[in-house]
């Protein structure tokens, strides 16, 4: 899906053969060494009962939770996110925690780790349905998923970052890796 900036043979590889670079993603890392305040288990409550007190229902997600997550996931986001989202759920640490409208009960935000790349600890993917955006959801949400991942050797690597601003204030994450798409210039190639 894509090929590290650093690794220029393969670019040159890629480029002889026709390729052409559709986009550059970055990663980013939160620092999970136990020295960073915004990445605690205290924290995690924390962010959680504010979102409690605005009515909203914040867990990890269960079994019974599983078909109205993926449906969620994948008509508000994407369908490849609600595949990432269930290789999540059925994974060893079940690193899914969702929010839940204070009326319906249905989801309306979630956020997976280690769902990509199992047991590197990698975070992603999330989302917050708009009309729910700004109001701590997706930060509580991160924050307890990355309390999941704590100590795996991958750990608080957020691949192919969107909202970065959101990242760096919510969690310190820090610039990582990039990374450039290509795609083949003719069908089939």
């Amino acid at each position: 899906p894509g090929l590290d900036v650093r690794y220029a043979e393969g670019r040159a590889f890629l480029a002889q053969r026709g390729f052409q670079i559709v986009a550059e993603v970055e990663n980013l890392r939160a620092p999970l060494d136990g020295k960073n305040p915004l990445v605690t288990e205290a924290r995690a409550r924390e962010l959680a009962a504010r979102a409690a007190s605005a009515g909203y229902l914040l867990r990890r997600a269960e079994p019974a939770d599983r078909d109205a997550l993926l449906d969620f996931v994948a008509h508000q986001f994407a369908a490849v996110w609600a595949n990432e989202t269930a290789r999540a759920l059925d994974g060893p640490r079940r690193a899914v925690h969702l929010a839940l409208d204070p009326q319906s009960g249905a989801p309306i935000a979630f956020a997976a780790a280690d769902g990509n790349n199992q047991g590197l600890g990698w975070f992603g993917p999330a989302g917050t349905a708009p009309e729910h955006r700004g109001r701590g959801l997706g930060e509580a949400l991160l924050i307890a998923c990355l309390n999941d991942v704590r100590g795996l050797p991958e750990a608080g690597v957020i691949a192919w970052i969107g909202p970065k601003a959101f990242y760096e204030r919510a969690c310190g994450a820090k610039g990582d890796r990039r990374f450039v798409v290509y795609q083949a210039t003719e069908p089939g190639a």
